[in-house]
């Protein structure tokens, strides 16, 4: 069979929080959920610590960075492959213009996703539906025909924010996600998960081609009250899952959920949305514990059945796999420590962010959590962001490739663990991953430098 061109449109996500538009809060039934408390106890344990990475909202920095791993070799650097293909069509997506309430969102969070003969883009402020040379179909951010993050977001009250998009190509359908919560409180009854999904794998508008959902999101763990943030997302031929850090009003990290959707339900349009939800404390870096921002895999082809893959950056020399049986109605977790490299961690320079030409201010590189996830043909695929093991003064993206081996029925193994180096004052970072049908990866990323402004490569 030969190979499909292997499409470079993968996510660049540019934080955890932007502006949100603060109005009076409308809590919601938290209608067809229940609650799993996980007690599978993982493998090959590694020594507890804090969870890499905690970043509370707002771009609050909790945690000075753990050392590089003792003795660990480091991974092996990429620049430059020749077999890298020349990018053959680009236009410009979605720009810094004002939204509908004349908010203009610093970051944007950018991403995008692209089907058969359409591309999603979706961003902080605005939404907007191309063909596959570029010319709007729906939405965008300029003129009469705009669309707003809040207006894709149905019956939103607070603003949304966050969003997320991929395609399901086993089900020909785009599914996006949006948080919403009130940001003058952070209190958990005005947290909200929104889902929307295509009726088809072209649509045509904004509106009435999708299926859209608004349910309450707010959580209670350990005793602790807790609202939303930074979504992750995923689809199996099962399930479609939303994982999630969870966060008191205050501030402080209380551990993930991740919400497990029965695909049915979503993808027929049923006005209520059935899901279970799994919520695992923080306890200080346990391995019983959720560490942080664990992040679903896209899954192309076929898993064991009622099986979905997440993935995990738990220390600088540890991955975590998470494997869900029993999806979409009894999620069961299984875990499992793979050992890596040296990843790095983040760079103490800024603060874990990263210079830029001409000012001062740095990027936030959201180091070290794990961007996103990609499992076909029995491999899970990652990426995160951490340092040159050397002089841990540079950030340096790190990229995965797991072997799952049918996880949980035997243990998964680490295939390649490789790096994007830049050079000498360079910095990459907020990396994304895919893999076509013939098991090429491809990565972008972004790179700056005191002498550079930021740059999307690949």
């Amino acid at each position: 069979m030969a190979c499909r061109v292997l499409r470079l449109l993968i996510p660049a996500v540019l934080a955890l929080l932007a502006l949100v538009l603060v109005a009076t809060p409308v809590p919601a039934a938290n209608t067809g959920a229940r609650l799993i408390t996980p007690t599978a106890t993982p493998t090959a344990t590694p020594t507890p610590g804090p969870p890499r990475g905690v970043v509370a909202p707002l771009g609050r920095y909790e945690r000075p960075p753990s050392p590089p791993g003792a003795g660990a070799a480091r991974a092996p650097i990429l620049l430059n492959s020749a077999n890298a293909p020349a990018v053959s069509t680009g236009f410009a997506g979605i720009g810094m213009q004002p939204d509908s309430n004349n908010f203009i969102y610093s970051p944007p969070d950018t991403q995008a996703a692209a089907g058969p003969d359409r591309i999603v883009e979706v961003t902080n402020g605005h939404v907007a539906i191309y063909n596959k040379s570029g010319g709007i179909i729906a939405g965008g951010d300029t003129g009469a025909g705009a669309v707003a993050l809040n207006g894709f977001c149905s019956g939103e009250v607070n603003g949304c924010f966050d969003p997320k998009v991929i395609y399901d190509e086993g089900s020909g359908r785009f599914v996006a996600v949006a948080l919403e919560v009130d940001a003058s409180t952070f209190s958990p009854s005005t947290a909200f998960l929104h889902v929307m999904v295509s009726k088809t794998s072209a649509p045509g508008n904004l509106t009435t081609d999708w299926d859209k959902f608004r349910q309450a999101a707010g959580a209670t763990i350990s005793g602790t009250a807790g609202w939303f943030d930074y979504p992750g997302l995923g689809v199996s031929p099962d399930a479609v899952v939303v994982t999630g850090n969870i966060f008191s009003s205050g501030g402080s990290f209380l551990g993930t959920r991740i919400r497990v959707y029965d695909k049915v339900d979503l993808y027929n349009g049923d006005a209520v949305a059935t899901f279970v939800d799994v919520d695992t404390p923080f306890s200080g870096g346990s391995p019983s514990g959720s560490g942080f921002t664990i992040q679903p895999a896209n899954h192309f082809g076929s898993p064991p059945s009622g099986t979905f893959y997440l993935l995990q950056d738990w220390d600088v020399t540890s991955l975590r796999v998470v494997a869900l049986t029993g999806v979409p109605g009894s999620p069961v977790v299984h875990a499992s420590f793979l050992s890596t490299s040296d990843q790095g961690d983040c760079v103490v320079v800024g603060n874990g962010a990263a210079p830029q030409q001409g000012t001062k201010k740095r990027v936030d590189t959201l180091c070290t959590r794990m961007m996103n996830a990609v499992w076909r043909d029995g491999s899970l695929w990652g990426t995160n962001t951490g340092s040159d093991a050397a002089t841990h003064t540079r950030h340096v993206v790190q990229w995965y490739e797991v072997t799952t081996n049918g996880f949980p029925s035997a243990s998964p193994t680490l295939r390649q663990h490789g790096a994007i180096d830049g050079g000498t004052g360079e910095h990459t970072f907020m990396p994304s991953i895919s893999v076509d049908s013939c098991g090429n990866a491809a990565t972008t990323y972004t790179q700056s430098s005191g002498a550079r402004w930021p740059e999307m490569r690949y």
